[in-house]
């Protein structure tokens, strides 16, 4: 009977070589805290190539940002009268996607808008001379 429990205790080898393995409170903390960090966000931002409908902009609004009617129509006005507006912020990926969906739009559509990203935080966009 005494065999067996010795068998099943951990020796003192076994059991320094598991504390070893394990790492300190501090850092096992500062992991966690970098996994949970936010990532990077990007502004997409509509330029305006030549003068659109303001129900042009709208459509590209609702559909490609899914924004409300009342917020597209604000940011139409915007865009029509500043000829930039950012249309939302959203991670690297995601805004890569939808500048290549607006410029496939924007192509079918005589190449009124162009769009870009701009990391947030970035200086701000000015509209280029023409």
């Amino acid at each position: 009977m005494q065999d067996k429990m010795t068998s099943s205790t951990p020796s003192k080898k076994t059991m320094s070589a598991a504390k070893t393995k394990q790492q300190p409170v501090s850092q096992t903390v500062d992991t966690l805290q970098q996994s949970k960090q936010r990532p990077s966000m990007y502004h997409i931002v509509l330029v305006v190539k030549t003068k659109p409908s303001v129900s042009a902009v709208k459509q590209i609004l609702q559909s490609f940002f899914h924004l409300d009617l009342k917020r597209a129509s604000q940011l139409s006005q915007d865009l029509l009268d500043n000829g930039t507006v950012i249309c939302g912020s959203f991670t690297r990926e995601v805004a890569e996607n939808k500048v290549a969906e607006v410029r496939e739009f924007s192509k079918q559509h005589h190449n009124i808008f162009d769009c870009v990203i701009r990391k947030e935080g970035a200086y701000a966009f000015k509209k280029p001379r023409a």
